[in-house]
C-alpha cells in the first residue's frame, strides 16, 4: 500500500508506473489540481490519472486523502480556501479558552477544526463532519467513479488541549464526554460519506490504536504503520 499524498505530480507516466506497481494507493489531489495541458477541468485530470493507473494494473485500488480534524488558515491557498470560508463563516474553528486557533503541531500549517456537535448547525443543519463529507464528495468521489477508497487521516483521540464544549474553559481532552463527542464527530462524516459513496471503502489513519469500541466495525480498514511520502 502507497499513501503518496506529498508529491503532486501524477501526471508524470514514469511516476504513474511506479504507483501502479502496488495493491493500493492513497493519492493527495486538491481541488482545483490540474496540471498545465493535462486536462481540460480539474476533474478530468485527476479521472485521467486515475483511470491511468488502473489501466497499468486493473487489480489497485485507489483513494483519495481527507482530514476532518484540521484545516488551513492561509488566505494565499486558494485550493482550500472554501474550507477556510465555511469555518470562519459557521464558527467552527476549535478555540481555547482565551478564544484562540489552536493547533497539535505548526509543522503542517493547519489549525484544529471543531467537530463535535457543540458549535451551531449551519443554515442548513450541518456541522463540520457532514459539510465536509459532502464537500469532499463534490470535489473528488461524485464524477470519479474510479476512486476506490476515501483515506481518513487523524482517526484518533484528540490531540489538543481546548474549549470543546464552548463554556469558556479548557477541557480535558481525557474526559469521557468530551472522548464521546469527538468520536461521535468522526462517526457522523463517515455515516454521511457512506450515504453519498456507498460503495467506496473507508480507511483510516487510526494512530496506531484500533481499541476505541465506538468506532468497531465502522470503518473498512486501519493504517497502523505508516509513512507519509
Amino acid at each position: 500500500m502507497g499513501l503518496n499524498v506529498g508529491a503532486k505530480n501524477y501526471q508524470d507516466a514514469g511516476y504513474q508506473n511506479e504507483l501502479a506497481r502496488m495493491d493500493v494507493v492513497i493519492l493527495g489531489f486538491y481541488r482545483g489540481w490540474q496540471p498545465a495541458g493535462y486536462a481540460p477541468t480539474a476533474t478530468l485530470a485527476m479521472r485521467k490519472v486515475v483511470k491511468a493507473l488502473k489501466a497499468r494494473n486493473p487489480k489497485i485500488l485507489v483513494g483519495q486523502y481527507s482530514i476532518l480534524s484540521e484545516a488551513y488558515d492561509d488566505p494565499g491557498n486558494t485550493a482550500d480556501q472554501d474550507k477556510r470560508d465555511k469555518l470562519y463563516a459557521s464558527k467552527w474553528w476549535l478555540l481555547d479558552a482565551s478564544g484562540r486557533k489552536v493547533q497539535w503541531t505548526s509543522q503542517f500549517r493547519t489549525w484544529e477544526v471543531n467537530l463535535t456537535t457543540w458549535p451551531r448547525a449551519d443554515a442548513d443543519g450541518k456541522r463540520w463532519p457532514q459539510w465536509l463529507a459532502e464537500r469532499d464528495y463534490a470535489v473528488f468521489f461524485r464524477d470519479i467513479p474510479e476512486f476506490d477508497v476515501v483515506a481518513l487521516d487523524n482517526v484518533g483521540a484528540p490531540r489538543v488541549t481546548a474549549d470543546w464544549n464552548l463554556d469558556r474553559k479548557n477541557d480535558d481532552r481525557e474526559d469521557p464526554g468530551i472522548l464521546a463527542a469527538h468520536y461521535a464527530g468522526h462517526l457522523a462524516e463517515w455515516t454521511r460519506l457512506r450515504e453519498l459513496a456507498p460503495t467506496r471503502l473507508l480507511i483510516g489513519n487510526t494512530d496506531n490504536d484500533l481499541a476505541n469500541p465506538e468506532w468497531r466495525g465502522q470503518l473498512d480498514g486501519g493504517i497502523w504503520k505508516r509513512k507519509w511520502v
